[in-house]
Order: structure tokens, then sequence, then C-alpha cells
């Protein structure tokens, strides 16, 4: 007796159908994430090759004007006898520098650097005023790091307390390594910008 295999009917043939075309968007979008991340991936490595992405100039003057308050703010809270919030000087960066030639078109580069001398008499009172700092840094939930102890000079011996702050400026406590003198400095990071117009300051 002779047998008969069925056929598969329409509904069998939609249902292969469409589960192919849903296996061939599938695939189609993990292809399309897999290059927009490839092109993202690739953007990120150039621009931090490069030194970061570039900032408008405005973006810029408003992040040296933040690493300026940031140590006002510091030295004001150390006290009128120790130090001045208004007597601060630029530290000029050596290492923030376009050394391959990235920066063209109106580009350009600064680190904004503070530093403020502080009048500490010897190295007991140094010593209470870090300690006293760190307590504060360590109360606002900021990490803090030592910096590294001075070998030689009038300063031997000491080491001084470095941390960042919520808007990511460096601050740091330690003895100047050029001088006898204590001072508070506070760094904003290299930055890549557009050029600040000459009328600005």
């Amino acid at each position: 007796m002779e047998t008969t295999q069925p056929t598969a009917g329409p509904a069998a043939s939609n249902g292969a159908s469409r589960r192919v075309v849903v296996r061939r968007w599938a695939i189609g979008l993990v292809s399309l994430a897999l290059i927009g991340w490839g092109a993202v991936s690739v953007h990120d490595f150039y621009q931090d090759m490069a030194g970061g992405p570039i900032h408008t100039a405005d973006e810029y003057l408003k992040r040296d004007v933040r690493t300026r308050q940031a140590g006002k703010r510091e030295v004001g809270q150390l006290g009128a006898e120790v130090g001045d919030p208004e007597s601060f000087s630029p530290i000029l960066s050596t290492s923030c520098v376009d050394e391959i030639g990235f920066d063209r078109n109106g580009v350009t580069r600064h680190q904004p650097i503070y530093e403020w001398p502080l009048s500490l008499s010897g190295r007991a009172a140094y010593l209470t005023q870090l300690k006293e700092l760190r307590t504060v840094w360590e109360s606002r939930g900021w990490k803090v790091r030592d910096t590294v102890t001075q070998e030689f000079g009038p300063n031997e011996g000491l080491s001084g307390i470095k941390t960042t702050n919520p808007d990511g400026i460096a601050i740091t406590l330690a003895p100047n390594p050029h001088s006898v003198g204590i001072r508070l400095t506070t760094d904003g990071g290299c930055i890549r910008h557009r050029s600040v117009p000459e009328h600005r300051s």
C-alpha cells in the first residue's frame, strides 16, 4: 500500500519565511551596531591620541576660572594667617604641548595651574595643617593621596597631600620643590580648545 508524504501547507511556509526575515533583520541590526561601535572606538582612540576632545574658548575660560576658585576656597579655609586667597600666580606647564601636530585651524591647548604661597611657622605647624586638611577632604568624601617625599633640600623628609574635587580639579598641599616654602596648587588639566579671542583674558 502506497503512502504519500503530507505537503507543507501555506501556514508552515509563511512561518518559515517570517523566521528568515527576522533572522536577516537581526543580523543586519547586529552588523550596524558593530560598525557603529567600531567607528566610535576609532574616533575615541584618535581623539585620545590627539590629546582629548576640542572644547570651545568659553569652556576653557570657565575651566580656568574654576581652577582658580578651587584654590581660593581651600586657602580661605586655612585662615588669613596661613595664606591670602587672592595671592596666587600661574605655573607654566611644560607637558601640555602638541608634540605631534594635531592642533591646527584655531585649536590650541593650555593647562591652568595656580599656586598660593603659605606661611607656616616650621615643620610642626605644617604637619598639623596637613593633618587638618586631610580630615576636611576626607569628610567631603574626597580620596586623599600622599605626594612624593622630598629627598633633599630644606624640606627634606616632608611630603604633602593631594586630592581631586568634584569638578575634576587636582588640589595639592605640599612643600614647594623649588624653594623652602609650602604651597597649595590647583591643576585644571591639559585642555584642547578653540583659541580665545584676543580681547578676552
